[in-house]
């Protein structure tokens, strides 16, 4: 009838207006959302949406739904691309060390589904330059394999293995941003969420159909009871993990100790502790395994200040400047180290080339506040906590904005502790 064609009509408008909504939405939350087009276009490509078919895809015209979604997802990413220096900068691997290098980290997403394992906030992954490795080549198989399974179910009549199908490839597409794009962080738990759905409607299928068999349901909710208690327990014991900072960053460390990232977030995890012999401890290892990373320096400074060790702080603060000469945040720091030992003039000037590099640097304009005010210009400091409070506010920084605020109820304060000016550096 005319009038429910209408209404029908209406609704898939209104459905498609509301996938696009949820698209800028979820752009503006997690990067993965950008597979959103492909797993529309794959869900079609399945027959499981009323208005298509396989055959309807041939078709220039059924691609035109899929242009809006596109249209949108280039702007953040060209808007990224000139006020970041690149869509995603610093690359660390061409194009064919990233092909060779995220095929083992797929196979290992895959392992964790059905083997969780080895958890960490932070993996090791060994770059590979060549096809001609063992881990590679057996991860390759093991890809190609789950491909050729998704085909054979893609063509085997049933609405339950396609589904099984769609969500072997859901795996791939929902991880399209680490295949694409060489990230520094290649391998992360997390991004293995929205694609290990496909392992739990395996597990669903296979239970389903034991459940069919009125003999074999006790065998199903028995294989049921052992998952709910198995995963259970890993999941208790996890948490326990994630009791603090410093039990989450040891667990790393013992799992990835040739990662640069766990000495340096385990040490500042002990510094908030107060526990700055041990943040020094765990530095001393980092450094004596990578040497070149400035982070770790810095942070080490940062460490030193807090101990009042002035001119070991400098020290470090110096050759983390000389890895990394385009950190602001450390000539921040050593401008701040120069303040406490009485050095006005050379304080100002260290703390005048980190807001040359960072004009919205809210930590470095309150350290130039102080700093003025040392060296008896009351204006200018008081125009600079202005400055400070307003790039702290628009960085949503609440523990930066309470320091200024107090300091500038109570100018002069000497009281105030290293982190109001000194800022820690956390790997993400």
């Amino acid at each position: 009838p005319e009038g429910l064609s209408l209404q029908m009509s209406l609704r898939d408008v209104a459905s498609y207006i509301a996938s696009l909504l949820a698209f800028i939405l979820g752009l503006l939350t997690k990067e993965v959302v950008i597979t959103l087009p492909a797993v529309l276009w794959l869900y079609d490509l399945y027959g499981f949406s009323r208005n298509s078919s396989r055959r309807t895809l041939l078709n220039w015209r059924a691609y035109l739904p899929y242009l809006p979604f596109f249209l949108i997802m280039a702007v953040p990413i060209i808007a990224r691309g000139i006020y970041s220096g690149g869509v995603i900068p610093h690359f660390k691997r061409d194009v064919a060390s990233q092909i060779y290098t995220v095929i083992p980290v797929l196979a290992r997403y895959l392992k964790l589904l059905f083997l969780p394992t080895g958890l960490t906030i932070v993996h090791d992954v060994e770059i590979y330059k060549s096809l001609l490795y063992l881990p590679v080549i057996l991860s390759a198989g093991i890809l190609l394999l789950l491909v050729l399974n998704a085909v054979y179910l893609f063509l085997m009549e049933g609405v339950v293995w396609r589904l099984l199908s769609f969500f072997m490839i859901w795996f791939f597409v929902t991880l399209l941003p680490i295949i694409i794009f060489p990230l520094n962080r290649i391998m992360q738990e997390n991004r293995g969420y929205i694609s290990g759905i496909g392992f739990a409607i395996l597990i669903g299928i296979l239970l389903g159909r034991l459940m069919d068999n009125s003999r074999r349901s006790r065998l199903a909710y028995g294989l049921l009871v052992i998952l709910i208690v198995l995963y259970g327990t890993g999941t208790v014991y996890r948490n326990t993990v994630w009791k603090d900072g410093v039990t989450l960053w040891t667990d790393a460390m013992e799992k990835s100790p040739y990662e640069p990232l766990t000495y340096n977030n385990l040490s500042v995890a002990y510094k908030r502790r107060g526990d700055y012999e041990g943040a020094k401890e765990v530095l001393y290892r980092g450094i004596r395994l990578s040497p070149g990373e400035w982070l770790l320096h810095y942070n080490l400074g940062n460490v030193y200040t807090g101990t009042g060790e002035l001119d070991l702080a400098l020290n470090e603060y110096d050759r983390a400047m000389r890895l990394n000469p385009s950190m602001p945040m450390v000539y921040n720091s050593m401008g701040y180290v120069r303040l406490l030992r009485g050095e006005v003039k050379e304080a100002i000037n260290l703390i005048h080339v980190a807001i040359d590099k960072k004009k919205d640097y809210a930590p470095a304009h309150y350290n130039m506040a102080k700093a003025l005010e040392k060296a008896g210009h009351l204006k200018d400091s008081r125009r600079e906590l202005e400055v400070a409070l307003h790039y702290a506010t628009l960085s949503n920084s609440r523990k930066l904005i309470d320091n200024i605020t107090r300091y500038m109820q109570k100018r002069g304060d000497e009281g105030e502790g290293i982190e109001d000016i000194a800022e820690e550096a956390v790997f993400e």
